[in-house]
């Protein structure tokens, strides 16, 4: 196999050369071991000033309630600090919810009891802004244009925690805000 690939490369150097302007180089066939890899290093390291190196000097904003008399607009949807997995259980529980016909009682019941605790307050956290909002529509083009909020994932959850904060009459359930997502 080795005899064949070095025949084929030199042919197809020679091609090259007779084409011209091209050097023919030697062609030496390894008939002894492969030199060893060079064992890779088991921290990754990132060039200063890197997309990475700036994402982590970043402050992570997390969705907090706001007093009564403040309309300071929605807070944004981001995945909350490094380490929580609000944002990846509230991504799948959509894709569950949505994707795949599963009830939001099931997905919540799945959940574990950490991640049920930190994605309830998270989302009530939004559901709080909602009851203060005096611009909703306002609030909710803003919310979609800056990421706050979303169709999909944990974006949609925050919009349906807001907009049922926003809405009189409606307390806030997770399992409402959960299945206010599926499709009708």
């Amino acid at each position: 196999m080795l005899d064949a690939f070095a025949e084929a490369k030199t042919k197809l150097v020679e091609e090259m050369a007779s084409l011209g302007n091209v050097a023919k180089p030697e062609i030496e066939p390894q008939d002894g071991p492969k030199p060893e890899p060079q064992h890779l290093e088991t921290e990754r390291q990132t060039p200063q000033g890197s997309k990475q190196d700036e994402d982590a000097q970043k402050p992570v904003i997390q969705a907090e309630a706001i007093p009564e008399n403040q309309d300071q607009g929605i807070q944004p949807a981001q995945p909350p600090a490094t380490g929580d997995s609000i944002g990846l259980v509230l991504k799948i529980a959509y894709r569950r919810i949505c994707d795949n016909g599963e009830t939001p009682r099931h997905v919540l019941n799945s959940w574990a009891d950490e991640d049920s605790d930190n994605a309830t307050n998270w989302l009530k956290a939004h559901y709080d802004n909602g009851k203060h909002a005096k611009n909703l529509a306002a609030d909710v083009i803003t919310g979609l244009r800056e990421g706050a909020f979303d169709t999909k994932g944990d974006g949609a959850f925050a919009m349906v925690a807001y907009l049922h904060g926003a809405s009189n009459g409606i307390s806030f359930n997770v399992l409402d805000v959960l299945g206010g997502t599926q499709k009708q």
